[in-house]
């Protein structure tokens, strides 16, 4: 790949990263202050952990925009359960 793709991938792959925090934090679902950031960053590196390979080949080749797909390789559930394993604090907020 392409030094420029390169680049493009990893600012692509960051945004998405920073949106699944943004989302988080303003949802305010985890708790408040410093709780809240640090399981909002948790989250998203949980998120980031879950991108179906589909969806990091659009992020790859930059079409993540027009992407139809599943975003994620699990359901809802399979996502909160993700949670609470890699954040433990976060079983507190998930029902």
């Amino acid at each position: 790949m392409p030094a420029a793709a390169q680049n493009n991938a990893a600012l692509a792959w960051q945004q998405i990263r920073d949106g699944a925090y943004g989302k988080c934090m303003a949802d305010a679902r985890f708790g408040a202050g410093t709780e809240l950031q640090e399981n909002c960053s948790c989250s998203a590196d949980v998120v980031m952990s879950l991108i179906s390979d589909d969806f990091k080949q659009a992020i790859a080749t930059g079409t993540q925009a027009s992407f139809k797909g599943p975003k994620l390789k699990v359901d809802a559930a399979g996502f909160n359960a993700a949670l609470v394993q890699t954040c433990p604090k976060l079983g507190a907020y998930i029902q």
